[in-house]
């Protein structure tokens, strides 16, 4: 069935991942990241960055 026969278990994941970092991102918990959050997060948790670099598009 070849690739799209996996594909809503991979959209699972996937935003399932993208949760899990926009918690560890959203430091104060109200639903919004400042620029403040983002790189305070990114700077003290290599596990942030690593994760954000699985969308790295290379613009």
């Amino acid at each position: 069935m070849g690739r799209r026969a996996h594909q809503p278990e991979d959209d699972r994941k996937a935003r399932d991942q993208v949760d899990r970092v926009f918690r560890k991102l959203d430091l104060n918990q109200d639903g919004v990241i400042t620029i403040e959050e983002f790189l305070e997060a990114c700077l003290k948790d290599d596990l942030v960055t690593k994760s954000l670099q699985m969308f790295d598009t290379g613009l």
